[in-house]
């Protein structure tokens, strides 16, 4: 798929998502590490700037992780001991800018289980906003797929083994999941 086809499938989701008569809305961005997440966020803040109307605020664990360097950057320092304090600290800003009365709120974390987005449900409630969930899903497969010899063994068992493509676009995943 091409960005600028993926750009006009995300315009026409989030045109989909926050249009009228829905205002307050809590988005909960749910997939893998390195699914587009992020970028799907962008769409988002792309689209509610043309519009002109909404505030947004985008909420993330990886906020936390953006500490300024000596030269006035800020850098990315992952440390796993530190993961919960993070989405605590994601569920405080979910919190505080639905406190502000900001239109839509984008929470993007990886939430692959629904128990882990269960405190944005509980926030986006007591707030009376709408919750919206949007899985997004990996998107460097291509559209078609060609048959090739090798590509032929199909199956080990009686479990699929997966095709060129597949196995290409996981190992894309995997190298943009580490920290």
């Amino acid at each position: 798929m091409s960005v600028s086809e993926q750009e006009r499938r995300l315009q026409a989701f989030w045109k989909q998502v926050l249009s009228p008569p829905f205002s307050k809305t809590v988005v909960v961005l749910r997939g893998l590490p390195g699914s587009g997440k992020s970028t799907a966020s962008a769409a988002a803040q792309r689209f509610l700037q043309e519009e002109g109307q909404r505030t947004i605020a985008v909420c993330s664990a990886d906020f936390y992780f953006f500490k300024h360097d000596g030269g006035g950057l800020k850098r990315y320092h992952y440390d796993p001991s530190k993961l919960k304090d993070a989405h605590g600290a994601c569920a405080d800003a979910c919190r505080a800018a639905c406190s502000q009365g900001v239109d839509v709120v984008l929470v993007d974390n990886t939430h692959i289980q629904r128990w882990e987005y269960a405190v944005y449900e509980r926030i986006a409630q007591e707030a009376s906003y709408r919750l919206a969930v949007a899985e997004i899903a990996f998107t460097i497969l291509p559209t078609r797929k060609v048959a090739t010899a090798a590509t032929a063994a199909t199956q080990i068992g009686d479990e699929p083994l997966p095709d060129r493509a597949t196995r290409a676009a996981l190992a894309e995943l995997a190298r943009r999941n580490v920290h």
